[in-house]
């Protein structure tokens, strides 16, 4: 039931009623309560199974990023473009000129977007690359 208010659920937003929470509204069943106690700690338990495996495919995609920074920028490049775990976690990159680069290192962007602008507006030939995470 906690899953409905917006401010008790898990993801702050309205969520339809869960299996147990149907069953608690059904009338005139015996021991309907027992059935929706059941379904009730059924539900808890998948969402922490869920949630765990969630964070071990989390972990184990973090490894692999890990481990394609030491195979070289061509096969992070490829990381970043073709990995929907990369994109859903805010990895972008972009290419830089040598005096972009230096401004960025002076701190001249306050964003990466504003970044990104400049680079494509700049015509200078872009050697350089920069990888962001959020």
């Amino acid at each position: 039931m906690r899953q409905m208010i917006p401010e008790l659920s898990s993801n702050n937003e309205f969520n339809l009623p869960s299996l147990s929470t149907f069953v608690g509204f059904i009338p005139k069943v015996p021991n309907i309560g027992v059935y929706a106690f059941a379904f009730s700690l059924a539900e808890e338990l998948i969402m922490q199974l869920n949630e765990e495996q969630d964070k071990i495919i989390n972990e184990s995609f973090w490894l692999e990023w890990q481990n394609t920074k030491r195979q070289g920028l061509d096969k992070v490049l490829r990381f970043i473009d073709n990995n929907d775990w990369a994109e859903k976690n805010g990895f972008e990159y972009i290419y830089l000129s040598q005096d972009i680069l230096q401004l960025f290192f002076k701190g001249k962007f306050k964003t990466f977007e504003s970044l990104r602008n400049t680079s494509l507006e700049n015509e200078d030939e872009k050697k350089c690359v920069v990888i962001s995470h959020r």
